[in-house]
C-alpha cells in the first residue's frame, strides 16, 4: 500500500499508527523521545522527523493544539510541495490561536491538508469499539486515500469537502 507518517506517539497516534497498519500501510510512528514499547506489524517507531517527511508522502499530525504550531515550526524546513497533511488537533493552538489546518498552511508549504473530526477517541479504536470520525478537505482524492486507510467494521469514516 502506501508509506505514512504519523507525528505525535501519544495515545491517539498510536490508535491511527495501528488503524493504517491494519490496513497493510506501512507507518512511522514519531515521537520526541526512543521508546521501548513494542509496535504492531507495520509500525516503526522514530524520533527523526525530517527522515520520517522524507520518506511518507502521507503526513499525519497526531499532536495537541498547544504543541501544533511549536511543531510545525521545526518540521517546516522539510515539507515539501507534495506532501499531504492530516491534522487531528482539536480547538485552537495557543500562540496564535488558530485551527491546526490553518497553523499547516501558514507555517509549511504543504496545501493538501484534511482535518480528522469526530467523537472517536483512542480508546474507541483500541477497544474496536463502534465510533465514526469524518474527514474534512475540500480535496476529495486525499479525504477518499484516508477514508480508505482507517475505516473498519467499527469505525465509519465519512467525508466532507468543508
Amino acid at each position: 500500500m502506501s508509506a505514512w507518517a504519523v507525528f505525535g506517539d501519544g495515545a491517539w497516534g498510536r490508535a491511527l499508527a495501528r488503524r493504517l497498519a491494519s490496513a497493510d500501510h506501512t507507518v512511522q510512528l514519531v515521537g520526541i523521545k526512543a521508546t521501548r514499547r513494542k509496535q504492531p506489524k507495520g509500525v516503526t517507531h522514530t524520533t527523526d522527523g525530517p527522515g520520517a517527511l522524507a520518506a511518507c508522502e502521507r503526513v499525519v499530525f497526531a499532536l495537541p493544539a498547544a504543541a501544533v504550531e511549536s511543531g510545525l515550526a521545526a518540521l517546516a524546513p522539510h515539507c515539501r510541495g507534495h506532501h499531504r497533511v492530516l491534522t487531528t488537533a482539536r480547538g485552537l493552538t495557543t500562540e496564535a490561536h488558530r485551527r491546526a489546518s490553518e497553523a499547516v498552511e501558514t507555517l509549511t508549504c504543504v496545501r493538501q491538508i484534511a482535518v480528522l473530526a469526530g467523537a472517536a477517541d483512542a480508546r474507541a479504536l483500541d477497544k474496536s469499539l463502534p465510533a465514526a470520525v469524518v474527514v474534512g478537505s475540500p480535496l476529495t482524492s486525499w479525504a477518499d486515500e484516508i477514508q480508505a486507510g482507517l475505516v473498519g467494521k467499527r469505525l465509519r469514516v465519512y467525508t466532507n469537502p468543508d
